[in-house]
């Protein structure tokens, strides 16, 4: 009998639909008033950064391949930060299992062809792959947030890398349909 990991392998690539908040620039924050902005580019590159080393990691010791979806939450405008969006094209480039979905495509598409969706906290995407019976995470790469969110079946909440890991390579990583 085939374990969990050999039948995610015969399944293809694993999946992860990514959703982040771009970050806006410094002037940006000051002038609409924000003090401390969680969705600072420094936490963003953490997010999408520590999700693709966690993905090369579970690639290298369990033999399965990954592709990651980032969908950015809004097309990119003059207050988002440059440094950022400039950070995404780089890993792009350097990593071809993380590819850039644009902004306007449908959201239900990308969570219908993936087999877990990741979120910065506390965006909504993860409720709907709940809603999709797909597993979701609210991954917070600070440490520093309480996991304060409404819950719903598959849903989990994950700091840090080791955290992400832990998650990652469990159950999810094992459960796949």
């Amino acid at each position: 009998k085939k374990s969990a990991i050999q039948s995610a392998r015969a399944m293809g690539p694993m999946r992860i639909a990514i959703f982040d908040v771009t970050p806006v620039h410094a002037s940006a924050s000051a002038d609409l008033g924000l003090v401390y902005n969680y969705y600072s580019p420094a936490v963003a590159q953490a997010f999408v950064g520590d999700i693709v080393e966690i993905a090369k990691r579970l690639a290298r010791e369990r033999n399965v391949a990954f592709v990651l979806e980032l969908k950015h939450k809004r097309k990119s405008v003059s207050i988002h930060d440059r440094s950022y969006l400039e950070y995404i094209e780089r890993l792009v480039c350097e990593h071809p299992m993380l590819q850039l979905i644009d902004p306007s495509e449908d959201l239900f598409e990308m969570l219908g062809r993936a087999d877990v969706a990741i979120s910065i906290p506390y965006s909504s995407p993860v409720y709907i792959a709940s809603e999709m019976k797909k597993p979701g995470l609210f991954y917070d790469p600070t440490r520093c947030l309480i996991p304060f969110f409404d819950k719903a079946p598959g849903i989990e909440f994950c700091s840090g890398k080791e955290g992400l890991y832990r998650s990652l390579s469990g159950p999810i990583l094992c459960t796949r349909t």
